[in-house]
């Protein structure tokens, strides 16, 4: 991670800490009440404060809090904000959850940290939707494996059917009938 990265993360978290201070703030002095949301928000703000200070890589860790927060579903101030309206909870109220919606505080947070940490929501992305580096080397992997040990089996004149319809194969085949073919020395195709 970049300075200006670690730097976001700090800014971010503080920002939060601060919100939830005043939240709290709110509830001894006035007459409101927490949501669910909230206590939940505050526990997520710990563990990613706790991850963020510890050696572990927590480069997600501050984008997915975010990203919880835009949708309400955690909540780090005693208001639920929503597109047209703002309301509090208040004490003697039988609805102790804030509903979902699109927080625009929160939004605008996210998308200046977006700006800062694109990269890492790219990867973020890219991990959840695509499967990781290391995921999709292992695929290959097996799959190269698997082709390997179905071809290997194979007799001279097999092997010369499958030459022949070398470049039909997928790619993770077509290394394998490679390998096999290094191996054997065959001289049936050039590569």
């Amino acid at each position: 991670m970049s300075k200006i990265s670690k730097y976001t993360d700090v800014a971010i978290i503080c920002l939060i800490g601060y919100l939830i201070a005043v939240a709290i703030f709110q509830h001894f002095t006035q007459n409101i009440t927490l949501s669910l949301n909230f206590y939940i928000g505050v526990a997520a703000w710990l563990f990613t404060v706790w991850f963020k200070t510890s050696k572990n890589d927590a480069k997600y860790a501050v984008f997915i809090l975010l990203l919880c927060a835009v949708f309400n579903i955690i909540l780090f101030t005693a208001s639920v904000s929503s597109f047209g309206r703002v309301y509090y909870l208040y004490k003697g109220d039988n609805l102790n959850i804030a509903s979902l919606g699109l927080n625009p505080f929160i939004l605008l947070i996210f998308l200046l940290y977006f700006s800062v940490n694109r990269k890492v929501g790219l990867e973020l992305y890219t991990n959840v939707f695509y499967g990781s580096d290391k995921e999709a080397e292992l695929k290959t992997n097996k799959e190269i494996e698997f082709y390997y040990i179905k071809f290997n089996d194979s007799t001279y004149e097999e092997l010369v059917k499958f030459y022949k319809n070398y470049k039909s194969y997928p790619l993770s085949a077509q290394v394998a009938l490679k390998k096999i073919h290094e191996e054997r020395e065959l001289s049936i195709m050039n590569f």
